[in-house]
């Protein structure tokens, strides 16, 4: 059996909509410390976000922004990388994830800053990712101390599991 406070959790938070508004041209929201701008027509600076008609369109814009995903010049700044401290999953239409690419409490130091228009943070995360749980060095000194590699040892690295493309 796993030693109890080992389980790696990712924080997390959840961006929506604000009732019926648009995200206006000039918009933006800070994720882990990179501004994201939603840009009208060409995309000139690093973690621009082409902004497009419609909420759902504009946040499915931002998620491709994030993760750096789509194509260059398009969807994204030709000199923009993708978001080292977190990645963005769009969760359902106009909803968008944003989770720690770090398991456990230390991504529940990950900021979110929201600009004026209809983006709202859904979590009550006070601008944080929120629910990260479990100490990687507790996680590692479980794995020391067990002897042989058995279902449990192997249940908990599973459960560890980290996708390289995130």
């Amino acid at each position: 059996m796993p030693v109890q406070g080992t389980t790696l959790v990712r924080a997390f938070a959840t961006l929506t909509a604000d009732a019926d508004a648009d995200i206006t041209d000039g918009e933006t929201v800070v994720i882990a410390g990179l501004t994201y701008t939603f840009e009208a027509g060409t995309l000139d600076g690093i973690d621009d976000v082409p902004h497009v008609t419609g909420f759902a369109a504009n946040m499915a814009a931002l998620v491709k922004a994030i993760n750096v995903t789509g194509t260059v010049g398009t969807d994204y700044y030709t000199g923009s990388v993708k978001n080292l401290y977190c990645h963005a999953v769009l969760t359902s239409s106009g909803v968008v994830t944003i989770y720690s690419r770090n398991a456990g409490v230390v991504g529940n130091l990950l900021t979110i800053t929201i600009g004026t228009s209809a983006i709202v943070l859904s979590d009550d995360s006070s601008g944080k990712l929120d629910t990260g749980a479990g100490h990687l060095d507790l996680a590692i000194n479980k794995l020391q101390s067990d002897a042989q590699l058995n279902s449990d040892t192997l249940a908990f690295l599973a459960a560890m599991e980290i996708d390289p493309d995130l």
